[in-house]
């Protein structure tokens, strides 16, 4: 009996734990009590028709995958996310201090949304007005997945098979249905804000080169822009507030490479650790820059880490998600070598640990990349 209470523990909400990471666990042991039943039904049926058993597995797996398909794309569509309409703004440094800039970007087609609205709409509609003829649609379904199985009547066989046949729609139509709904609330969003966060590089940087924009949308172009993954970034107008606050007590030493000097001059302090590779961009004097902080022995961050990048890469001052990692990175496209420095373990405007790595000094990088040599 231990074993089940675990397993159904795996499920029960807890409330020290954040809650993407609760619905994500019910959302994996679901699919994995849907698959596990699923493997014990087919073994049973296979065994419970020593005559052609892979021919009823292979017919009772078929209408499972299909109601469990169509459950899945009921939920999607009740799960559809709306896309933000209008313009982005990010919290950015201005001239003239701290403000909203607004960012452009790629207008999204909503038709989806719109599909998605009319039909949620019909189907409940539908299940409201019509539940009864929809009770005999599923009676009349359960019966036909019942014909397909030898049985003997005198047994009340074919009786059990209704319904048998009657649970397997129910169970796989609102299983697929709840699993097609976390998916496109869970994962869905993530893959619209890649594609979206894809669409405003291009568009940022068709507004600096329109040539190289066309040579990265280029199919035969080796440089895609997915090879600018980096570790999820955010905004937190307190944490950049402190960061500001931080900045101002670290004057500008070189106006040409604004970071440099600032933050002590060191890439290894306390444990932690800042590095960067480059690597060759196939564009014509531009650069792949991966940017990456570690935390030494295995111990991982308390917060998030803060990177400072000169003034040409905008924005300068980049928020990483770091709870619970021991690596983060980032990557950013650029022509020539710069300082970059990284914020640690922040708990006031006095107590942080900074990082600096100034990328001319690093020996390893193509020789095209520096402005001078060390």
């Amino acid at each position: 009996m231990n074993w089940i209470v675990k397993f159904i523990n795996l499920f029960k909400f807890k409330p020290n734990v954040r809650n993407d990471h609760n619905i994500r666990k019910v959302y994996y042991n679901l699919l994995l009590l849907i698959g596990l039943i699923t493997v014990v039904i087919l073994f049973s049926f296979y065994f419970f028709f020593p005559k052609n058993g892979y021919l009823q597995v292979f017919s009772l797996l078929a209408v499972m995958a299909a109601y469990y398909l169509t459950g899945c794309a009921v939920g999607f569509i009740f799960a559809i996310p709306k896309s933000a309409q209008g313009a982005r703004h990010e919290l950015r440094r201005t001239n003239s201090g701290k403000g909203l800039i607004p960012g452009e970007y790629y207008n999204d087609n909503t038709s989806l949304e719109e599909i998605s609205d009319w039909l949620v709409k019909i189907i409940i509609g539908l299940s409201l007005t019509q539940f009864s003829y929809l009770r005999d649609t599923v009676e009349s379904a359960a019966s036909s997945i019942a014909a397909i199985f030898p049985c003997i009547p005198q047994r009340n066989e074919c009786k059990s098979f209704f319904v048998f046949a009657y649970a397997v729609i129910i169970f796989y139509s609102i299983g697929g249905l709840i699993i097609g709904y976390l998916w496109t609330r869970i994962d869905f969003p993530k893959i619209l804000t890649q594609s979206k966060g894809e669409l405003e590089l291009i568009a940022k940087l068709e507004r600096q080169n329109k040539t190289m924009v066309q040579m990265i949308n280029d199919p035969e172009s080796p440089v895609r822009t997915n090879d600018l993954l980096q570790t999820q970034s955010f905004d937190d107008p307190l944490v950049l507030e402190l960061v500001d606050r931080i900045s101002e007590t670290k004057p500008v030493i070189t106006s040409s490479d604004v970071q440099k000097g600032r933050w002590g001059g060191k890439s290894n302090k306390d444990g932690f650790q800042l590095t960067a590779t480059v690597r060759n961009a196939n564009i014509i004097d531009l650069y792949i820059v991966t940017i990456t902080v570690r935390s030494g022995q295995g111990k991982a961050f308390n917060g998030p880490v803060v990177i400072l990048l000169p003034d040409f890469l905008s924005p300068k001052v980049r928020l990483l998600k770091a709870d619970g990692q021991t690596e983060v990175f980032i990557s950013v496209l650029a022509s020539e070598v710069f300082t970059v420095a990284a914020l640690v373990d922040i708990q006031s405007q006095k107590e942080y640990i900074s990082l600096e790595l100034d990328l001319n000094q690093v020996e390893s990088f193509p020789e095209s990349f520096y402005w001078k040599k060390s």
